[in-house]
């Protein structure tokens, strides 16, 4: 995808960047359906959630087109590296 990216743009008109968020978030290992209380928004609401609602897009990857590589294995799996971490943060972790 060449360019910037609110040159891209829904059938409504309305910027994909929330296509893009839940596209990135996929890459680095993160599920973009992932609700509060799960990973990565344990203590937070999603915001790709409340942009859905507010109609900005879908973080639903089944109805985005991706073009290019596809989305299986992260790129480098930040999920694990987060769960790494807080395993060694926590009371009686390795750290």
């Amino acid at each position: 995808m060449a360019g910037r990216m609110d040159q891209y743009r829904t059938a409504e008109g309305l910027p994909c960047r929330l296509y893009s968020d839940a596209v990135c978030m996929k890459v680095m290992g993160f599920d973009p359906m992932a609700v509060r209380g799960t990973p990565p928004f344990e203590t937070a609401d999603s915001t790709l959630e409340l942009a859905e609602r507010v109609g900005i897009g879908t973080r639903d990857l089944s109805r985005v087109e991706v073009v290019g590589l596809p989305l299986g294995e992260p790129a480098f799996d930040f999920a694990a590296l987060r769960r790494q971490r807080r395993l060694v943060a926590a009371p009686g972790g390795r750290g």
